[in-house]
């Protein structure tokens, strides 16, 4: 199915238009031809530049994603140490505690 085809209006001092041309001209092409080449050139041009853009954006947000696995990681591990600490601390506790409450009992 072919694209409809839509006029595309535009206005350019008579200098430029006459450039146009004379390019146009030179490569065997009418002024038409030769705007919707370079329209489609520049399209492409644009959509290749959106394109890396967003491939560099992906690739950043992987790398702080990355990050932020390992600063979880790291956190996960501290937050073990912190509680193997408070663990054994607490037994030391306990410990003490018996230890007194035998103390006082042979005492009396």
């Amino acid at each position: 199915m072919a694209s409809k085809l839509i006029a595309l209006n535009i206005k350019i001092p008579e200098e430029e238009k006459d450039l146009l041309q004379k390019k146009a001209d030179e490569e065997g092409k009418n002024l038409s031809q030769l705007c919707r080449e370079l329209l489609s050139i520049s399209n492409t041009n644009v959509m290749t530049s959106v394109l890396q853009e967003k491939d560099e954006r992906i690739s950043d947000l992987k790398d702080s994603i990355k990050n932020l696995n390992n600063q979880l990681e790291l956190n996960q591990k501290q937050l073990m140490q912190a509680m193997i600490m408070m663990n054994q601390k607490e037994q030391k506790l306990i410990e003490l505690e018996s230890k007194n409450w035998f103390k006082r009992l042979f005492k009396l």
